[in-house]
Order: structure tokens, then sequence, then C-alpha cells
């Protein structure tokens, strides 16, 4: 099931409760009760950590707009977006 689908159901009383976003409670129009956090991570290969292509993902994840974006939908947490947590060119 994806997240709006759980929502879904309980918005149309097949389900009391389900496991979702904040997001898809919202659109909803659901009460939410976050229960943790996840932090999503992009691992890239070495050799691709020179490549324009990963230096245009990285602008894009990093920039004001893509935050503002994503803290428009509501739940996400954008203070590392775009950040290298570790590198290692071994």
């Amino acid at each position: 099931y994806t997240h709006l689908a759980v929502a879904a159901a309980v918005k149309n009383d097949a389900a009391e409760t389900g496991m979702g976003i904040y997001a898809s409670a919202q659109v909803m129009d659901l009460d939410f009760v976050p229960i943790c956090e996840e932090r999503y991570d992009f691992c890239i290969l070495p050799d691709l950590l020179d490549e324009e292509r990963l230096d245009i993902l990285l602008q894009t994840i990093s920039s004001e707009r893509f935050k503002q974006s994503l803290i428009q939908t509501g739940g996400y947490n954008t203070n590392l977006s775009g950040k290298i947590i570790f590198e290692n060119r071994i």
C-alpha cells in the first residue's frame, strides 16, 4: 500500500488507523501522530563524485526552492538536504 492509499482507507472508514507520512494525512484531512523520524541518504559511487550530473543534483536539493517545496508539503526536515555527510574516496 502507498501512504496515500492508507490515508484513504482511514478517511473512508475502511481502517481505524494506519502508518503513513504527514503529507498523506494532510491531503486527506486526517489527524497525524508522529511516531518516529526517518533519514534518507543518497549513496553515490566514488567514481561519480566529479560528474556534472551529480553536481546538478546536489545544487538542486541544496536550493532554497527545493527545500521550500518540501517544507510546504509538510513533514520534512531539510536541514541536511544536499550536504555531503561522509565521503570516502578509496
